[in-house]
Order: structure tokens, then sequence, then C-alpha cells
């Protein structure tokens, strides 16, 4: 089995766990980039899915952080507004549904930010709440096209000072490997094994 892991650098931080979870159940192949928001994984969408798919892929995609990321400082609009982001998830739903090799797809929850620690930063602003309303049009795009949720946001928000760096967006090495974790779960890896890895 092959599964195919598309996201940004959230993804990047948790694949090579999931690959070492996965070892000997499953090939889990991701694109080497940092796939960034739902409109470059348009852009980029037969380098990055379909060349990557083989007959019975599991896709599981992880997209949102850079879409709602505000560039020039508060009160500026998302990258890429809510509901553009709803349309382009929609747009990448259909065409991963619509190739016949890919057997199952997940989307994951965008992972949620530490407002005061990513304030503190001074990097690109992101805020919770905006993490909370893209999740809310994520979960319309699945119930829409029935696909299934992964709640990744609810793994890492779990243990929120434990999971999140100090940049209050990417991951700790433990975050990661939660995350990883819940990953491979979701895609095949039997839960009962957690404690044994």
């Amino acid at each position: 089995m092959r599964v195919l892991l598309i996201g940004d650098s959230i993804r990047l931080g948790y694949q090579a766990d999931v690959a070492r979870l996965l070892q000997g159940t499953a090939e889990v192949v991701g694109p080497a980039e940092n796939c960034r928001a739902t409109l470059d994984i348009l852009d980029h969408f037969d380098r990055w899915v379909t060349e990557l798919l083989e007959p019975g892929a599991v896709v599981h995609l992880n997209a949102g952080l850079h879409d709602l990321r505000r560039l020039e400082g508060p009160g500026t609009d998302p990258h890429v507004a809510v509901s553009a982001y709803e349309q382009s998830l929609r747009r990448i739903v259909e065409a991963v549904l619509a190739d016949e090799q890919c057997a199952r797809l997940v989307l994951a929850t965008t992972t949620p930010v530490d407002d005061v620690r990513h304030a503190a930063g001074r990097c690109s602003n992101r805020h919770d709440a905006d993490v909370q309303r893209y999740n809310e049009r994520l979960h319309a795009v699945a119930r829409a096209t029935s696909v299934e949720v992964h709640d990744l946001n609810a793994v890492i928000r779990s243990d929120p000072m434990r999971y999140l760096s100090e940049d209050g967006v990417h991951l700790t090495q433990a975050g990661n490997l939660a995350a990883a974790r819940s990953v491979a779960a979701v895609v095949g890896w039997p839960p009962e094994s957690a404690a044994t890895r």
C-alpha cells in the first residue's frame, strides 16, 4: 500500500515518523517541497499528487496554515480568503477522488496556533480563531464530498505547551511524534500498536 502525504511544513515535520511507524505495512511518500497553500497544491497538482499516486493509494491532505496567514500585519486579510480556501480545497478533493488510483482520501484539520507565542516571534501573522474558521470550511467540504476527516487539530490541542514549538505554529519533536502516530493510525496503522512504537 502507498500512503501519499500532502501538506505544508507541518507535514514535512511528521512524515519521516509516519514512514517509520508504517515500515513494512505501507510505503509513505510525499513531495520534497513544502506544499504551502491550497492554491499552490492546485498549481502543482500533477507533480505533487498525480505522479506520486499508484493503484490503491491512500491520500492524507493537510493544508490551511499558509492559506490563513496574514502577511502584512494585524488587520490584514488572509493570504487566501476563507471562501476561496473552501473552493480550492473542494477542487483538490474532487481532483483526487477523480483519480482511479486513489482508494481513499483523508482531510486533516489544520493544527492550532498559540497566539501569544506566535505574535512574540514577529513572523507572518496567524491566529487560532482563523484556524477554527478554516477548519469549519474543511468540515463543510468533507460533508459535501463524503470524505473522511482526521482531527489533527485536536491531537495537538490536547497538549499545546508540549506539542507546539516556540513560534506557536510548528511542532516540537514530541508534537511531530504525536501527529505521526495519529496520522499512521488513521491511514492504516493499528492503533493498539501505538505503545510499542
